[in-house]
């Protein structure tokens, strides 16, 4: 799949009502949660191996459990929805049918695997805290697969103007002694950024072991910019009934607590509900939050319409949120922050990028046999799925002809990436491309190749005309 593939969005009403929409927008079909108490406790139990004891899951575990939510969100008999301009509303039962069969025909006319966009619309959360990450779409014929690109979208969407500057991360690094988080040094973290990303080491700015009171000066201080990303290795974790995270606490605290108690060994440890983050958030937002902290995806279904660290965040107008929703090894969240930056850097969408640390989570021993690669939770709330670039930089984003890599490469005429030779690029204005014989793309109008370093003459032009275009999708 890649990022000019189509998506399809799935939307839960409060009162159980389904609604599937196709990427082109022509067929909208509509159904009803099958979400009883049986299916319930099945859920639960399952959602509860896979975070307590996820050593012992076997790939047969997760995929009933993916299964169990697809009949869910799939499984009830559906219709057939026209909206014709001017007209009454029209709802057409298709005998015989379940929501299963409109989502595989949208499937197959796709020939890729979809993008799922789930919208959970205001007094679904009951159903939104349950690990949809681990959907997987079964036939009839016992023929299926687990949907790696699932995005959660919260709406309305952000509406925030484009970066003026090249990307500028925030690297917090949280580590208290008495949490036992180990982490390579901070000095080899912040190169292996900056090389993903292709920042300069003026645009990685990084906070060692923070207290709450640094951190909130940093977001506060108008003299600084505001972060593009923050990314935030540490820990989370539910504590009555709140979503908390950790920084550090101030020398001073711990000193006074050892005047008091000489012989106690104060907690380094400063846990703060997640709200104190997003009160500092709300005015001056970066656009994507990554959470390198467990239990921060998502609350456990039994707290109800309780909202997550990660939806908070969304909440506080940040359009693109990465998190956790079970407890990570170190090493496993570093594979999957390492994927994801790497198209990230490459201009990959942020659900794209998502998918690619699943994928590289999912391949390692046992393939899809253990929790780890329906872990990581992305939430939207942009109308775009890119990561803004300066349009003033778009002229140098492309890849260097010396690369060693030619796959994947960007569209010279769009951000979307291509990973093998066509005659047009996917996204909606369908771009006619013409390759030189180096195989960089570029468009029909080009008379020679407009990579950089790049002198091969361009092969014949195009002889098929682009697809019609389509309509944006929203």
């Amino acid at each position: 799949m890649t990022d000019g593939d189509e998506a399809c969005s799935l939307t839960v009403k409060a009162d159980g009502l389904v609604e599937l929409q196709s990427g082109e927008q022509k067929h909208k079909y509509r159904s009803r949660l099958l979400y009883d108490r049986r299916t319930q406790a099945v859920v639960d139990r399952l959602d509860r191996l896979a975070k307590v004891h996820p050593g012992v899951c076997e790939r047969e575990d997760l995929q009933l459990l993916g299964d169990i939510l697809f009949s869910t969100l799939f499984g009830q008999t559906v219709s057939e929805v026209y909206e014709a301009d001017n007209q009454q509303v029209q709802e057409i039962p298709l005998k015989g049918e379940t929501l299963r069969d409109a989502f595989f025909r949208i499937h197959e006319k796709s020939k890729q695997q979809l993008r799922l966009r789930l919208v959970f619309e205001q007094g679904a959360d009951k159903w939104a805290n349950l690990p949809w990450e681990f959907l997987y779409a079964s036939r009839a014929d016992d023929q299926g697969f687990f949907c790696l690109s699932v995005t959660r979208i919260i709406e309305p969407p952000v509406e925030r103007k484009e970066p003026a500057n090249p990307s500028l991360m925030l690297l917090i690094l949280a580590q208290p002694r008495e949490l036992n988080f180990t982490c390579e040094s901070f000095d080899k973290l912040q190169e292996r950024l900056r090389n993903l990303l292709s920042l300069s080491p003026d645009r990685l700015e990084p906070m060692n072991k923070p207290t709450w009171d640094m951190l909130a000066e940093r977001l506060a201080d108008n003299d600084k910019p505001v972060p593009d990303i923050i990314h935030f290795i540490g820990h989370g974790r539910f504590f009555n009934g709140q979503s908390q995270i950790a920084l550090h606490r101030s020398k001073e605290d711990m000193d006074a607590e050892r005047g008091i108690n000489p012989q106690g060994n104060p907690a380094e440890a400063d846990w703060r509900n997640v709200q104190d983050l997003t009160a500092q958030l709300t005015k001056r937002a970066p656009w994507l939050f990554f959470l390198q902290t467990c239990s921060s995806g998502r609350p456990d279904p039994g707290f109800g319409a309780f909202r997550s660290a990660a939806q908070q965040i969304a909440q506080a107008e940040v359009p693109f949120v990465v998190a956790m929703q079970y407890e990570i090894a170190a090493e496993d969240a570093q594979k999957f922050a390492d994927a994801f930056y790497r198209a990230l850097g490459a201009e990959a969408s942020v659900d794209e990028a998502v998918k690619r640390g699943r994928e590289a989570l999912a391949k390692l021993s046992p393939v899809y046999g253990h929790p780890r690669f329906a872990t990581p939770v992305v939430y939207l709330r942009s109308e775009s799925r890119f990561l803004p670039r300066p349009r003033n930089l778009a002229s140098t984003s492309r890849v260097d002809a010396t690369a060693g890599s030619l796959w994947p490469q960007r569209c010279p005429a769009c951000p979307q990436l291509l990973y093998d030779k066509r005659k047009w690029c996917r996204c909606d204005m369908r771009t006619p491309l013409v390759y030189c014989r180096a195989g960089h793309a570029n468009t029909s109008k080009d008379r020679e190749c407009a990579m950089h370093n790049c002198s091969a003459p361009l092969e014949g032009m195009v002889a098929e005309s682009a697809a019609p275009q389509r309509r944006r999708q929203p």
